[in-house]
């Protein structure tokens, strides 16, 4: 598949798929820069290999020669020692490696993580053991696009035997600027032990504390204040504590995969699995709330597909955003600055106290309104 984020200045042209499934293709506008997005699945038969790619370049990528195309999917094949461990030796000569390497060369693309990683071992894929690893996924880009990558990395992948290769290039996408959300109360923290000891022990001393209250009304806000600012700031601290965690897993995983590629243990294969459990928990925790946030309606048990709902929950905050208003004067302003200036100063003056004399004229009009 080739997707686009519903947010990106992207205008798609054309699309089309090869019958047996090897490829798809999108002519884009991206921002006013045209970029042909390819995305295969190389068959895993050398001689098809072969009659594959050449089909390819002729029949796909010289349509396009003229136009920035940018390459990537699964290739399994390897055209660097480098891009391999153990298994069979990488044989440079080999016909399938040499038609992959003349593909990219009649096209110009260049290798957009070996170009971030000039130096770097990385792999795509391994087998259950970890004994075995290649770099099987690529990104080719042309030189023209070169410029543009800000990034190019290997992200371990809890829920497959391929690790994700993510790819950014800046295309000056501008950011929305947002004022602080509205604070909503999450219930799974009702099954937090440590929140609910924490609750018990301070909500007596809430009630101290507010006991000369006069009014059962005021004196529960008052306590409901407490209990939501001790609340947010609970929350604040164990989703700190949660990211933390879950970045040093992250980050822990890929040099103890790393350290597998060149000396081999058990026990540095139980970590790496513990870690992987860990980091597909902290994954199903994150589509959990972004269900219950985008209002999805149904989902499968068991669904690990989070970035459905994490796009949907974007969708419905975006339909919440003001990108442009207009002013009590009758002008347009378009710049997110200046509508928040103007949301904070709307709302000054709605709640600003004015004719608060119960003697004035305006006081009694208000409360003799038919």
């Amino acid at each position: 598949m080739v997707l686009f984020k519903p947010n990106l200045n992207v205008t798609i042209n054309k699309a089309l798929a090869d019958k047996n499934g090897r490829y798809i293709l999108t002519q884009t506008s991206i921002d006013e820069t045209n970029v042909v997005f390819v995305n295969i699945y190389e068959p895993n038969d050398p001689s098809q290999q072969i009659l594959f790619l050449r089909d390819l370049s002729s029949s796909v990528l010289s349509s396009y020669a003229n136009e920035n195309i940018m390459l990537g999917g699964d290739f399994n094949c390897v055209n660097n020692a480098m891009d391999k461990k153990c298994g069979r030796p990488f044989v440079s000569k080999n016909a399938a490696v040499t038609e992959f390497e003349s593909t990219i060369r009649v096209h110009s693309f260049v290798d957009a993580w070996r170009i971030v990683n000039l130096h770097n071992i990385g792999f795509t894929w391994g087998n259950p053991s970890m004994k075995r690893q290649i770099r099987l996924d690529y990104f080719f880009t042309p030189k023209v696009l070169q410029k543009l990558i800000q990034e190019c990395r290997i992200i371990p992948n809890t829920f497959s035997g391929h690790s994700a290769l993510i790819l950014t290039i800046c295309f000056n996408e501008e950011t929305e600027l947002c004022g602080p959300g509205y604070w909503r109360f999450n219930n799974s923290l009702l099954s937090d032990n440590e929140y609910i000891t924490l609750l018990h022990s301070k909500i007596p001393k809430f009630v101290e504390k507010y006991k000369e209250v006069e009014g059962k009304g005021l004196f529960w806000e008052m306590v409901k204040m407490e209990i939501r600012g001790l609340t947010v700031r609970f929350s604040k601290l164990n989703a700190k504590r949660n990211r933390d965690e879950e970045k040093l897993l992250t980050f822990k995983f890929p040099q103890l995969s790393a350290k597998l590629q060149t000396a081999y243990s058990e026990d540095d294969k139980a970590e790496l699995q513990r870690i992987k459990i860990k980091l597909s928990d902290f994954q199903t925790e994150k589509t959990r709330g972004a269900i219950i946030r985008s209002r999805a309606r149904w989902y499968e048990y068991g669904e690990k597909n989070s970035k459905y709902f994490l796009n949907l929950e974007k969708v419905n905050y975006r339909r919440k955003y003001i990108s442009s208003l207009i002013k009590q004067n009758g002008t347009r302003i378009d710049d997110p600055k200046e509508i928040l200036n103007e949301e904070q100063n709307f709302f000054v003056e709605l709640y600003s106290s004015r004719n608060v004399d119960p003697d004035s004229e305006g006081f009694s009009d208000f409360f003799n309104v038919p």
